[in-house]
């Protein structure tokens, strides 16, 4: 229990140090970087918007959402992720919302913005129609990813978001147990998930998060694919292991489960020997706190590879 009260701790530590550049940075930001507000719920909700060369507005483009973890904020999302760099190769827009007290409401009362019924759901529903109403994105090419606490809360917006949405991909999260049997997309949806094997925050085999030992607990990797995989009625995988890369101690196999209604599909990477971590992003923690990540996947670059093969009906 000591461990994860330092943990605590620390990622509040790393979350406020983050905050403080981010604050630091209300300067002007680069033509192509710049930060949104709206009013969803009676709260003022901001937002960061990158956009790659040659585009003075998100117009057409595909839109990528990605949902930075509890104790994290929109500038440790961009940081551990790369994900402008990934667009700016790419040409796609990266939108990356600001959640409430740094926690997203993700249904499982884990948060302050749970405890304080913040509708965040509400929140990127109203971002999305907002993007594609004002600033003319590609209503068909809309996604999200999220990382851990942003994970679960992709997951969430899978479940009620699905008209809005044209694929999830999710990084060292799972679905919440309770969430499951309530989980009814209007439509298939393409779902991406990376999970580490020794993920000591998000158990791989399922349970209470180790940080929230007294929350709700999580579905496993396995049952949360399934999960998915029943919502887009899947038939059979097609498994495969990445190539090793010298030096990493992590292994990594993909089950890809292309055969789904709607030309959907359910992606998923396990990483063996793999912790609470961005698979190809930064050590944010010791290895001894949050577990190793991976060199043979990008998380960025595979979670868009994976998106721009799908596009909402």
């Amino acid at each position: 229990m000591r461990v994860w009260v330092v943990l605590c701790v620390l990622l509040s530590a790393w979350g406020s140090a983050l905050a403080s550049g981010s604050a630091a940075s209300a300067a002007p930001f680069a033509s192509r970087d710049y930060t949104g507000h709206l009013t969803s719920g009676r709260l003022l909700r901001s937002y960061v918007v990158h956009l790659p060369p040659a585009h003075a507005t998100p117009a057409g483009l595909p839109v990528v959402l990605a949902l930075h973890g509890r104790w994290q904020n929109v500038t440790g999302m961009e940081e551990l992720t790369h994900l402008d760099e990934v667009a700016d190769a790419d040409g796609f827009a990266v939108v990356y919302p600001a959640s409430v007290f740094l926690g997203w409401s993700d249904s499982r009362d884990a948060t302050w913005a749970s405890r304080l019924g913040v509708d965040d759901v509400g929140f990127i529903r109203d971002l999305i129609d907002h993007l594609i109403g004002t600033d003319h994105a590609d209503a068909a090419r809309v996604y999200a990813t999220g990382f851990s606490n942003g994970a679960i809360m992709t997951e969430l917006l899978g479940c009620e978001l699905a008209d809005h949405l044209a694929g999830i991909a999710m990084v060292a999260g799972t679905m919440p147990v309770a969430m499951s049997p309530s989980c009814h997309p209007r439509r298939p949806l393409p779902v991406m998930m990376i999970n580490g094997m020794e993920d000591p925050l998000i158990p791989y085999e399922g349970g209470a998060s180790g940080v929230h030992g007294n929350q709700a607990a999580l579905l496993s990797v396995a049952d949360t694919a399934a999960k998915w995989r029943t919502v887009d009625s899947c038939i059979g995988d097609h498994v495969r292991s990445l190539p090793p890369v010298p030096g990493d101690r992590t292994a990594t196999r993909v089950e890809d489960a292309v055969t789904c209604h709607g030309a959907t599909q359910v992606e998923v990477y396990t990483v063996s020997n793999g912790g609470h971590t961005w698979p190809g992003g930064k050590q944010y923690l010791p290895p001894s706190l949050v577990g190793l990540t991976t060199t043979q996947l990008d998380a960025s670059e595979a979670a868009w590879t994976f998106f721009r093969t799908h596009a909402a009906g």
